[in-house]
């Protein structure tokens, strides 16, 4: 039997605390089906998103989720900031206790 985790919980994603001490959460997006943005953004795009700001990076730099903070907040400066359709989405705090239920902010409780 294979168990397999939520999509969500699955992708790669990174938090970094930038100079500014601005809290960072990275992932990569990429698009499935028609993309919108651009032959730039047909491979996917690196996307970072403060409480106050989203960003998106191209072409996704191979080495992302290994690279040091320094190196992250290097792509986070040179990132596109975009315009935010909606409100940051609901995550786990970053010193939420992990015992807690891991839910989707949409799941019932």
């Amino acid at each position: 039997m294979v168990c397999r985790l939520p999509y969500f919980l699955r992708m790669a994603s990174r938090h970094f605390i930038d100079s500014n001490g601005t809290t960072w959460r990275v992932w990569s997006t990429i698009p499935d089906g028609v993309n919108l943005l651009g032959e730039d953004y047909a491979r996917g795009w690196l996307t970072f998103e403060s409480e106050d700001a989203l960003r998106r990076l191209v072409p996704i730099p191979a080495d992302w989720e290994e690279v040091a903070q320094q190196r992250l907040e290097l792509y986070c400066r040179v990132a596109n900031e975009v315009p935010r359709h909606t409100g940051p989405f609901a995550r786990l705090r970053l010193d939420a206790d992990t015992s807690a239920d891991v839910r989707r902010p949409d799941a019932r409780r």
